[in-house]
């Protein structure tokens, strides 16, 4: 039954991502059968200037077991005559548990403070009759210090502190499209991640204490490894007017063995996230907030790790920033 469960869950999931995508694919065509093309003037108008807007940017992801809060800034140059945008976001994410059980639930998840620094490119094309069209690429740089502690030889003496840091790279692409009667928002994500990660836990026998009663103490023996990761995801919003909007999302994560630089030897997951999303109608402060709610399932293809093989769960998340920014899933 559990199998069946899944099963259907998957193909329901898959069912969902790829039908918008088929609809994406047809082209906006004109009378002749060819696709509508917006024209530009070759040169801008004299005495043409800049815009420029900052927002507060804030994204929190939370799981039933943990979450994480990214807040930051964002800071947008904007040409407006040729509709070419400039955005830098700076940012602090920081988790809310120290536990390694939210990485399966949390897109991003780490047990450190991360700095993040995206800069994204964005253009906007309207066609003949009316059709927009935006794309936007991106890349995105984290780093994180942490400090880890461990009992090389089994005692509260022995104990030991180092610190290590971590770091990730992202290259994203966000298209957004806007037919007649529909819009869809195709978006692609591309991740690697060095990640440090600490030693498990291993249960440690203790000296019979003056009654005579043994106790057992839970310590790591080892410092920190690094664990590499590659994670590919695509997901397709659709939105229905400006309050709500659904996203299909599939991700697939590589990790590599520890202290390794490759993360195509070892863990292997996929997990697929149904997103409903909904924006309020009203802003706060001048700024736009969306919430949004998913089930999730995370399935184990290859290697070995500390979950179940089938994980489920839900994830709730709240969303404020620029415009630009309310489009990105991820």
């Amino acid at each position: 039954m559990e199998r069946m469960i899944r099963y259907l869950i998957i193909w329901t999931c898959s069912l969902l991502l790829f039908l918008p995508l088929a609809c994406y694919g047809k082209s906006d065509k004109g009378k002749t059968g060819e696709p509508s093309r917006g024209k530009k003037p070759e040169m801008p108008p004299p005495g043409e200037k800049k815009k420029s807007d900052t927002a507060l940017y804030f994204n929190a992801g939370l799981s039933d077991n943990g979450g994480q809060i990214e807040v930051g800034a964002e800071i947008e140059t904007k040409k407006v005559y040729n509709d070419e945008t400039w955005t830098l976001r700076p940012m602090i994410r920081v988790p809310l548990t120290n536990k390694d059980e939210s990485s399966v639930r949390l897109d991003r998840f780490t047990t450190d403070w991360r700095l993040i620094m995206e800069t994204e490119y964005s253009y906007k094309v309207i066609g003949n009759r009316g059709h927009v069209k935006t794309h936007a690429f991106s890349g995105q740089f984290e780093y994180g210090v942490n400090q880890y502690k461990y009992y090389p030889l089994g005692t509260k003496e022995s104990e030991k502190k180092t610190l290590k840091s971590s770091y990730s790279v992202e290259l994203k692409y966000v298209g957004f499209s806007a037919p007649e009667t529909s819009q869809y928002s195709p978006q692609v994500r591309l991740r690697y991640a060095h990640n440090r990660q600490a030693a498990n836990e291993v249960g440690i026998v203790n000296p019979p204490n003056v009654s005579g009663l043994v106790t057992t103490s839970s310590m790591r023996l080892e410092g920190p490894s690094v664990v590499p990761l590659f994670s590919p995801a695509v997901a397709m919003p659709i939105y229905w007017g400006k309050v709500f909007s659904f996203a299909p999302a599939v991700f697939y994560n590589f990790v590599g063995k520890r202290d390794t630089n490759s993360p195509f030897n070892d863990l292997q997951r996929l997990q697929f996230e149904t997103w409903a999303f909904c924006r309020l109608k009203k802003e706060i402060a001048k700024q736009p907030i969306k919430f949004g709610l998913a089930p999730f399932v995370s399935l184990r293809t290859k290697g070995s790790d500390n979950f179940r093989r089938s994980e489920w769960g839900v994830m709730l998340t709240v969303k404020t920033g620029g415009e630009a920014s309310l489009m990105h899933f991820f």
